[in-house]
This record gives C-alpha cells, sequence and structure tokens, in this order.
C-alpha cells in the first residue's frame, strides 16, 4: 500500500525576482514523499505566480485526490511532482532515474538588477564556480539593460557566458539596439526578449546572437513557426507546465528532433 507524506519550504529571496508579469519575493513550495514495499520516491511541486495557472493549495489538492482515486491530477505542477516521486521510487531508467545514476546537476547563477548592483555581487563573490550566469532584461531602459550586460561581461572570467532573458518585454529594435557594441560571443542566447515571438529569427540574424523559446513552446501559434526556424536555437523546457514526466521526455526529444538543443528550467 502506497504511503504519502508532504514537507513545505518557504526560501526567501534577497532581491525580488521577476516571474512573467509577477515579483517573487519568497519562493513556496512542498516536497511529495511516496512510499511503498519498502521503496521511497521524492517529488517536488512548487507552482510559481507568473507562471502557473494553479496554486501551491491547488496543486497538493490534486494530488490528494489522485492518492485517493489513483488516477494522475490534472494540474501540470502536480502531475509533474506525483509522477517523479513514482519514478524515483521505482529508479524508471526510461527517464533518467535509475539508482546512482547522476552525481551531479549542472546549474547555473540568475541574476536581476542593475549595473551597480552586479558590480557588487561579483565582488562579493556570488557567481564563484558558476559557467553560466543567466540575467534578466527588459526591466528599464535600453542604456540600463546595456550597460549591465557591459557590467557582467567586464566583472566575470572570459570563459562564462551569458543568458539574457527578457520575458517578452523588448522590441526588435530596442533589443537590437540593446546588443550593439557588446561581445555576442559571451552571449550563449537570448531567451524570449521580444513582445513578437515571431520577430525571433530576425533579432538573431541582426545580432547573430541564438536566440531561446519558452513562452512560446506552450502557445500552438508560435511554437508551429518557432520550433526549427532560423535562428531559434534553443527551446527551453519547464517539466512543471507539461505535466506528467513521460510528457516532458516526450517534449525534450521533440526538440532534438528538430536539431535544437533543449534546457530543463526550475526556478527555486
Amino acid at each position: 500500500m502506497k504511503s504519502y507524506s508532504v514537507g513545505w519550504y518557504e526560501l526567501p529571496l534577497r532581491t525580488p525576482f521577476p516571474a512573467g508579469k509577477e515579483m517573487v519575493q519568497v519562493r513556496r513550495g512542498a516536497i511529495l514523499r511516496v512510499e511503498e514495499g519498502g521503496q521511497i520516491g521524492y517529488g517536488e511541486i512548487a507552482p510559481l505566480a507568473g507562471l502557473h495557472r494553479e496554486t501551491l493549495q491547488d496543486a497538493l489538492e490534486g494530488v490528494q485526490e489522485a492518492a485517493c482515486s489513483g488516477s494522475m491530477p490534472m494540474s501540470p505542477s502536480a502531475a509533474f511532482g506525483l509522477s517523479c516521486a513514482q519514478a524515483t521510487m521505482t529508479h524508471d531508467r526510461r527517464f533518467g532515474f535509475a539508482r546512482s545514476e547522476h552525481s551531479g546537476v549542472g546549474v547555473n547563477a540568475v541574476f536581476s538588477g542593475d549595473a551597480a548592483a552586479a558590480s557588487v555581487a561579483i565582488e562579493r563573490g556570488d557567481f564563484t564556480g558558476f559557467r553560466t550566469v543567466k540575467v534578466k532584461v527588459g526591466l528599464g531602459k535600453v542604456a540600463d539593460d546595456a550597460a549591465l550586460i557591459r557590467a557582467m561581461l567586464d566583472g566575470l572570467d572570459p570563459s562564462v557566458r551569458l543568458r539574457l532573458d527578457g520575458n517578452r518585454r523588448l522590441t526588435l529594435t530596442s533589443a537590437a539596439r540593446m546588443m550593439k557594441r557588446l561581445d555576442a560571443g559571451r552571449i550563449e542566447y537570448m531567451e524570449e526578449p521580444l513582445r513578437d515571438p515571431l520577430e525571433l529569427p530576425e533579432l538573431s540574424r541582426r545580432t547573430g546572437i541564438p536566440m531561446a523559446i519558452d513562452e512560446s513552446l506552450y502557445e500552438p501559434e508560435h511554437r508551429e513557426s518557432l520550433v526549427g526556424a532560423p535562428g531559434v536555437e534553443v527551446q527551453v523546457i519547464k517539466p512543471s507546465l507539461l505535466g506528467a514526466v513521460p510528457r516532458a521526455s516526450r517534449c525534450r526529444s521533440s526538440s532534438r528532433a528538430c536539431s535544437a538543443h533543449s534546457r530543463r528550467s526550475n526556478t527555486r
């Protein structure tokens, strides 16, 4: 017989973090523990305001209903957390959950702030050991974004690459202007910077920088036009938006089939 238990967490953020149109100050979530026949598995349930439609309470209620009925919960974050717990419990090799298969998971740093704050963070050693830093842009003036990117490039080791996340806040013209006279070779990609995603191939052509799609993956009208488009080289897959683990795995396989790189994303 399966048993379920839940542990909650709250992580206050040092600075508010932009997620879609929301500013997150405390990251809340839950760790689901499933046990059956001496085997134990864990999954995380952490819907994010500005990204998910369901709340944490909604998701946990969905898991409770699923535990009683034996079905999979409907909300994506609940389905993902429960399926992760089941897959880790059974060490499901199909989805990379075999026992002791991974010794670690590569992560990138994330920064949101202005050029002065970036310089302080660099001096403090916040990015030590990271090979990639994701930088939020589009929150202020284009000149301020350019100064922020320049401060990061000047202050970080030349081997460190930046991922610029614009959350669809920029126009094609402003994004191209922002990247003028900056070292494009150290920009790994720009993630959904434009208000009109269909202009991403043109932005890549103008700047020479690869584009990544995130929100567009979950919008059929944009996904069909952008997957495989020139300059759109990366797909940012958020498993907890897709639902159960098998669906996220199929999405990753699909990105490989069209020669795109995939990145799994989770905000903790």
